[in-house]
């Protein structure tokens, strides 16, 4: 359980990170 729970943690992270980082590109645009 505390292996699925890391790999469901990473992937939310990377989402995120990769939200983040839209926002600021199209925010500079």
């Amino acid at each position: 359980m505390k292996f699925i729970a890391a790999v469901i943690f990473s992937l939310s992270v990377l989402i995120a990170a990769q939200g983040f980082a839209a926002e600021e590109s199209g925010a500079e645009k």
